[in-house]
């Protein structure tokens, strides 16, 4: 197994390096593999996606490989960006933000600031494992701009929200919330003690989908009022302009997604 995949990551070295000039030929000379062996292998990282081949029958970087690539710059503008607007929210309002991100069915924060009034903002940009999303208002924000399938991933991972978010315990009453969430563009939560709210907003992509939250937490005292549509205006204004930020330098390099189904 591990010849096996020696080989094909030397495959791939050499397909992206020729450029789509690479044909079974070139690949058995250059690996010194007999063509029937290494026809066996092409077939297999075809099938995965790992490789293409032309009208030509040359072979270039497959779909798959570029998809990762796309997952790991997505990742590292959304970081960037979450650590400028996090920190950017919590000097303005003076209260602690946070980013985050739904992945595999869990909500992973992957930025956060709090704003100490005697020194500084201190801004955190790591990526880190939050659990489930029913617990946060950018969890539940997230939640509601699902695709079906990734939906159903957070649902098996956590099943319904029940006690943990307004006493949810079927799939009408969390379709319903969801779609409120959605038309609402904003997502709240609070504390078990009342002591604390917070709200999020969604951050889009270039391809008009959501790929992060935004939120704020508050104690609930600082929340009420001219305070609270303060605090929900700059937040919005601060998720419209990282979503600018996205376009900008991420531009038209992620993937294109048509409109999804929110329902379970």
């Amino acid at each position: 197994m591990i010849k096996v995949l020696k080989k094909a990551d030397d495959i791939l070295g050499i397909v992206a390096q020729e450029k789509e000039k690479a044909t079974l030929l070139d690949l058995s000379r250059e690996l010194k593999i007999h063509k029937a062996t290494l026809s066996h292998i092409l077939k297999a990282m075809l099938e995965l996606g790992y490789i293409a081949k032309s009208q030509a029958k040359c072979y270039s970087i497959g779909p798959r490989i570029s998809a990762l690539a796309d997952r790991a710059l997505r990742r590292s503008f959304l970081q960037e960006l979450a650590a400028e607007a996090t920190g950017s929210l919590s000097e303005k309002l003076h209260e602690t933000c946070s980013a985050s991100v739904i992945h595999n069915g869990i909500r992973h924060r992957i930025a956060y600031a709090s704003f100490n009034r005697s020194v500084t903002v201190s801004v955190e940009a790591s990526m880190e494992t939050r659990g489930a999303p029913y617990d946060t208002a950018t969890g539940r924000l997230l939640t509601a701009f699902l695709d079906r399938d990734n939906l159903r991933l957070v649902l098996k991972k956590n099943g319904l929200p029940g006690s943990r978010w307004n006493g949810i315990n079927n799939a009408s009453a969390f379709n319903k919330t969801l779609a409120a969430i959605r038309k609402q563009g904003a997502a709240f939560w609070r504390s078990e003690d009342g002591q604390a709210e917070a709200v999020a907003v969604p951050v889009f992509g270039p391809d008009k989908q959501v790929w992060a939250a935004l939120g704020i937490a508050v104690p609930v005292f600082r929340f009420r009022g001219s305070r609270r549509e303060e605090i929900i205006r700059t937040l919005k204004s601060s998720a419209r302009q990282m979503s600018y930020n996205l376009g900008t330098r991420y531009g038209k390099a992620g993937p294109e997604h048509g409109e999804t189904e929110k329902s379970v």
